[in-house]
């Protein structure tokens, strides 16, 4: 039997209906059309008959002898991403900086707001959405306000690990990101 959970997205939503049509284009702007992904409800059904065909040897679906799944351009066209480029792929390196000294730079935070607030879920340091959700609630900065919601979107809806966090993946992809760095 398939259990299919997600997170809570009220709190998510209630952000983004506060938010004027200013911040909403800026943020539109930056990172596509990402926040529509906050209105998608899970088909339950339609995941039941998808794990049917789910390879994770491959991390793929496998209908019959082909092999599919999304290329990174089908993603980006999808949802309207233009921060990523064709044909690069995000891979995280075993020699990254440290999951603090992500969030510092990211919110320009001392690393003592963090401390105590970062945990290990599963094989990855993570941090509660309520943290994130109290930056976004106080940041009077719309750029690192953004950053943090885009973070959110991605960690809670496209791709959560543990329901109510966000991992050291999504924010590490967004820093560097935001570094400009070729993934």
């Amino acid at each position: 039997m398939i259990v299919s959970k997600q997170n809570n997205l009220r709190e998510l939503k209630e952000i983004w209906r506060g938010w004027d049509l200013s911040m909403k284009q800026a943020f539109q702007q930056q990172f596509g059309d990402i926040a529509i992904l906050l209105e998608v409800q899970n088909d339950v059904h339609l995941f039941r008959a998808l794990t049917q065909f789910w390879n994770p040897g491959y991390n793929c679906f496998t209908f019959g002898k082909v092999d599919m799944t999304p290329t990174s351009e089908e993603y980006t066209l999808l949802l309207n991403c233009p921060k990523f480029k064709e044909g690069k792929v995000y891979t995280r390196l075993k020699e990254t900086q440290t999951f603090l000294k992500n969030l510092t730079d990211i919110t320009g935070l001392s690393d003592k707001w963090f401390q105590g607030k970062i945990t290990k879920k599963g094989k990855s340091a993570s941090i509660a959405w309520i943290h994130i959700q109290t930056l976004i609630n106080l940041f009077p900065d719309p750029t690192k306000n953004g950053l943090l919601f885009a973070i959110c979107i991605y960690g809670l809806v496209l791709s959560p690990k543990v329901l109510g966090h966000l991992d050291y993946g999504k924010v590490d992809l967004f820093d560097k990101l935001q570094k400009g760095i070729n993934l």
